[in-house]
């Protein structure tokens, strides 16, 4: 077993109290200025299913489709037929009835069934080191996740801290002279100075990084320490320097931090004045004295991590209350577009839920928040919940339902509690005959948190006792055991199951005899499906084997040979929120970590679960899991009008290009609205890297068209510098190439398109859509993307869009290669370009968060301020197999070591962006 000594913390994220140490002492919740901006009052509101489109209601758990909903006052009035909804709305206004058609789909809004608010937001306001971006994996988006990657990362932080205006001065050589003059740790100990940050303005002069995950990094290269850190530099006047500041990494296991020399020099001033104030002192010294700066600067634990934490933050500075806040209304924001209206809250206590409502009482928060108290012992339990708190005390805007107990840690963290030895070692390399020195040091098991049997079990029996339901935090096969038979000891049976819903969370490794049990106590899973998505490659390759990771997350057995109702868990900020990411994992079971070069693998295919399935585990049971099935989670009369309108339905998507997989992709289905008791709280424009063409549907006795169309959005930056948005364009050819329709629209923010031909066309079974940007040309000379009718079919053939191959920036120059749809050719002119430029500038210079595609006013040769690299294209840049490869760009500007950057694909002279993809600059190809 690993040599960790938890004290009444956690040997994993859930129940990390970094969060405590980094919150501001009296922080206190700001009203959001985003929050309600583009909220619609509550109206009488009739949505209707028309010309193709859906309305899933989920009612009673059941794949039940109806014409129309109405609602009232917040709530669902009635569900029906049109005519019999519209009866209970007689003077409805006609622009208060939105139709649902074509592909569109209305839902019942998304449930998020464990996530960590507070500590989340908080640890976020440092830098994000974590493998993935969006829902996604780097490395699956065209970057790398590396060593030199989160050192590049750190760089560019530490880079910015050095220099932000108000930053206290910090000299190359620390000592004791370091920061504002004389740095005298022991004065926060005086009555004179009290324990807070030496700095007046409160500035965070260091730096801190969150969720870096050794398991999940390329290459041989996994250990950090302080030598590894101290790789970090700064630029100062275009040059890079040592960075001689502060510098903080926490695992995303949550048992290890790493911190650099700069670091270690400052905690060892701090230990010499400490040991001088005792020795004149002995009468009164300074407690807590001595702080342990690791190995080589590695933390090990929280009675390691914390001393080390709070040191930094009295005397290098805290995130502010509004970093903090904005953090918290960050996740909201993202939780509501990515379509959850309610998420619970795995580890509460009673300063988090302080802190929720407070945000609650002055925000319009778009999000309603179930929650469990976090147990960290029996005498906490007793002492401050038990006779304190009642479950299921509150409303539909917060509530708190459990008690949540952490048994084990993590797996990709190597604590989760297992009855046999992971299968590598603290670097993630595996115990093999090839180093067979090291096979006597495959002795760790995981870690287990609290006294068993004693302790545990009272635990549970305790709270069953006091009418508390219980979830349990349980990954590995050990753990999973003792759980189930606390459990069993304290009473819980299946005649308790609506009742209490009692819970396993992750439930990582299961085996027959687990799930027969949980179903004969009524005990029911909520599965982090991200472990098979995410790290089933390195489960099955390195960390627990090909045998037990046949056990991880069996979501098909526990639903169909057991009878349990699932859940689906982010465990956010373990992994990110995505409701229709962990579907589309539960459906594919697909492994995204496999290695460059090789096709995905499946992760036992005889578990993968059908889309109606993930649905209901992301709805409907997800409700029931939560205790807040009367308020959500199914479209029924009296609950809230709580949903979401999708530009096409879970249920039907099929991903053209893997018709293997056809769920894959899932995650990238656009939702176009959230609404949250009556009201819209998020209104979505997705701005993908690509554009794309699908659910083409055709009516042939309406000569109609459905179809989803999105790209990259696209604006003209004026001579006075305002902006002109762009607009798209459709056409219909009939296979012999003659155009039998064309139609321009302003809408590039809609997904969802219909088009009736002209009069006198009819659409046959050959015909072809096309579909592209433009700006100021009513017609255009270049296709975006296009795809192949066939009559009569939810589905179609052959579309094919622009898309970005790969990339590549560094200080010298950039190569792209990417490939163009079916009907394309390069003119001879050279009207198309690739471009890079700076997204973070608009073309005259000026600072934008809204990062403009293009340059200028598309003129011949870019002058903009933003551009970095062009180059026109020819016909000579097409390669084989219609890739077309671009080097040798000329050079507006050199880019900056660190800085993101925009390619974009531009197809015609004014602008027409098909693709893009962001990239870092650095002296070596790290592209994001």
């Amino acid at each position: 077993m690993m040599d960790h000594q938890c004290k009444g913390h956690f040997s994993c994220s859930c129940g990390s109290p970094i969060w405590k140490s980094l919150l501001p002492k009296g922080a206190q919740f700001t009203p959001s200025m985003n929050t309600t901006d583009t909220a619609v009052g509550l109206q009488d509101r009739i949505f209707q299913a028309k010309n193709g489109g859906t309305i899933q209601t989920l009612q009673g758990g059941e794949n039940k489709t109806v014409e129309a909903i109405g609602i009232r006052d917040g709530k669902i009035l009635v569900t029906g037929s049109i005519d019999e909804v519209k009866a209970e709305f007689p003077d409805i206004d006609t622009q208060n009835i939105k139709l649902i058609q074509g592909a569109m789909t209305l839902l019942p809004a998304f449930i998020e069934p464990h996530v960590h608010i507070i500590p989340t937001a908080v640890v976020n306001t440092g830098t994000d080191l974590s493998p993935f971006v969006g829902q996604d994996l780097r490395v699956n988006t065209g970057g790398t996740y590396n060593q030199a990657w989160v050192i590049g990362a750190l760089q560019v932080a530490a880079t910015a801290t050095m220099n932000k205006a108000s930053i206290v001065t910090i000299n190359a050589q620390p000592n004791a002279d370091s920061i504002n003059g004389a740095m005298d740790y022991t004065r926060q100990f005086t009555p004179t100075k009290p324990s807070v940050n030496n700095s007046s303005s409160n500035n965070q002069s260091w730096v801190l990084g969150h969720n870096v995950d050794p398991s999940l990094l390329n290459g041989e290269h996994k250990e950090f320490n302080a030598t590894v850190l101290d790789k970090v530099k700064i630029e100062v006047n275009g040059k890079l320097e040592d960075a001689n500041l502060p510098i903080m990494v926490i695992n995303t296991s949550g048992h290890l931090a790493y911190i650099n020399q700069y670091t270690i020099d400052q905690i060892a001033e701090y230990n010499k004045q400490v040991a001088d104030y005792n020795e004149d002192h002995n009468s009164a010294p300074i407690t807590p004295g001595y702080i342990n700066p690791g190995e080589n600067g590695i933390l090990q634990e929280f009675d390691e991590m914390l001393p080390v934490l709070n040191f930094l933050c009295t005397w290098f500075g805290q995130p502010s209350q509004k970093d903090i806040t904005t953090e918290v209304s960050h996740i909201f924001e993202t939780a509501s577009a990515r379509g959850v209206t309610y998420m619970l809250d795995a580890s509460l206590d009673d300063d988090q839920l302080s802190l929720l409502k407070s945000y609650i009482a002055i925000n319009e928060c778009p999000v309603r928040i179930g929650g469990a108290y976090l147990v960290s012992s029996l005498e906490q339990l007793n002492s401050d919940i038990i006779g304190v708190h009642q479950p299921n005390q509150g409303d539909e805007n917060l509530n708190v339902a459990y008690l949540k107990l952490v048994s084990d840690g993590s797996a990709q963290g190597l604590t989760a509690y297992q009855y046999t030895p992971y299968d590598c070692d603290e670097n993630y390399i595996n115990f093999s005959l090839e180093n067979a020195a090291a096979l006597p040091d495959q002795n760790n098991t995981g870690l287990f948190n609290y006294g068993y049997p004693l302790e545990f079990n009272a635990l549970v029996h305790t709270a069953n006792n006091y009418g508390w339901p219980v979830m349990i935090h349980a990954n590995g096969d050990h753990a999973i055991d003792r759980t189930i038979n606390a459990f069993k000891a304290a009473g819980i049976s299946a005649s308790t199951k609506e009742h209490r819903r009692d819970r396993i969370e992750h439930c990582s490794l299961l085996s027959a005899k687990n799930m027969s049990d949980m179903e004969r106590l009524g005990i029911s899973p909520s599965f982090t499906i991200g472990h098979v998505g995410y790290w089933g490659w390195g489960f099955q390759n390195s960390i627990i084997g090909e045998k037990r990771v046949a056990q991880l997350d069996l979501c098909r057995s526990a639903i169909i040979e057991h009878n349990m109702r699932i859940t689906l868990n982010s465990d956010y900020g373990v992994t990110p929120m995505g409701p229709l990411r962990m579907m589309e994992q539960s459906i594919t079971r697909l492994m995204e970590s496999t290695p460059n070069g090789m096709t995905q693998q499946v992760l036992n295919a005889s578990e993968c679960i059908t889309p109606f399935q993930a649905l209901k585990a992301m709805t409907y049971d997800a409700a029931w899991q939560c205790h807040a099935e009367q308020w959500v989670g199914s479209l029924e009369a009296g609950k809230c009008a709580d949903f979401i309108i999708l530009a096409e339905s879970p249920l039907t998507y099929r991903n053209q290009a893997n018709l293997t997989h056809p769920a894959q992709g899932m995650r990238n289905i656009p939702i176009l609205e959230t609404w949250k008791g009556g009201k819209k709280v998020h209104s979505g424009t997705p701005n993908p890297a690509t554009t794309s063409l699908s659910n083409v549907q055709c009516s042939k006795e309406a000569n109609t068209l459905f179809f989803n169309y999105i790209g990259p959005e696209i604006v003209e930056s004026t001579a006075n510098n305002t902006h002109k948005e762009g607009q798209i364009w459709f056409k219909v050819l009939d296979h012999a190439g003659s155009i039998k329709g064309v139609q321009q629209t302003a809408r590039l923010a809609d997904v969802c398109h219909s088009y009736e031909l002209p009069q006198g066309k009819t659409l046959d079974k050959t015909d072809i859509l096309l579909a592209g940007p433009y700006l100021q040309k009513e017609s255009a000379d270049m296709i975006a993307v296009t795809a192949k009718i066939q009559l009569n079919k939810t589905s179609y053939s052959g579309a094919q869009s622009t898309c970005i191959i790969s990339t590549s920036l560094d200080i010298a120059g950039a190569t792209v290669e990417f490939t163009l749809p079916e009907l394309t050719t390069l003119p001879t002119s050279g009207s198309s370009w690739v471009v890079v430029i700076d997204p973070s500038i608009d073309s005259k210079g000026a600072t934008t968060n809204n990062p403009l595609f293009g340059w200028g006013s598309g003129q011949i040769n870019p002058s903009g301020e933003n551009v970095i690299f062009y180059k026109k294209l020819t016909t000579l840049n097409q390669g084989p197999n219609g890739t077309i490869s671009v080097t040798g760009f000329t050079t507006a500007m050199l880019p900056k070591i660190g800085h993101l950057y925009r390619i974009g694909i531009c197809l015609g002279s004014n602008y027409r962006l098909s693709a893009y993809q962001d990239l870092t600059c650095a002296n070596t190809i790290t592209p994001l």
